[in-house]
């Protein structure tokens, strides 16, 4: 399950926050023009059998993409 969760959920934000920090140093903030997507899974949104560990950490996935689109609006980043 962690190995799961670090690979799904953990790696998605940690580069998504990497890719945010390099907007920022590149001048989003006064363009308005960084861009961040964050890929996830239909599998979030779905339920099936025996993949409930997988669509949890897809779920956080997509969620995690609409709060960034809300935190990091005024840094000049869409998500």
């Amino acid at each position: 399950l962690r190995q799961l969760l670090d690979a799904n959920f953990l790696g998605a934000y940690l580069t998504v926050r990497e890719g945010a920090k390099r907007l920022i140093a590149a001048g989003s903030r006064e363009k308005g023009n960084g861009r961040a997507i964050v890929i996830g899974s239909i599998t979030a949104h779905l339920t099936g059998q025996g993949d409930s560990a997988y669509a949890a950490s897809k779920a956080g996935v997509a969620h995690l993409g609409r709060n960034l689109a809300r935190e990091w609006v005024r840094q000049g980043i869409n998500v």
